[in-house]
């Protein structure tokens, strides 16, 4: 969809993804203790990655994320 409207309105890739939403991409769910090493080898391959949260026991069989994710 993207691709088409760049293509028909000849819009540049880098202009269309700072002017449509795009979402995240993909999230990782890691153990604590992989996440900084994680987040380093990707960025070592140039793919910019952060921490969006941290997901926990919620209750009910239902689970929490809190942190910087919205």
């Amino acid at each position: 969809m993207f691709s088409l409207v760049a293509e028909v309105g000849g819009v540049s890739r880098a202009d269309t993804e700072a002017t449509l939403n795009c979402g995240v991409g993909m999230v990782a769910m890691l153990d604590a203790d992989s996440v900084d090493s994680a987040v380093e080898l990707l960025a070592g391959h140039g793919i910019p990655a952060w921490v969006a949260g941290e997901v926990s026991e919620g209750g009910e069989g239902r689970v929490t994320l809190t942190g910087d994710h919205r």
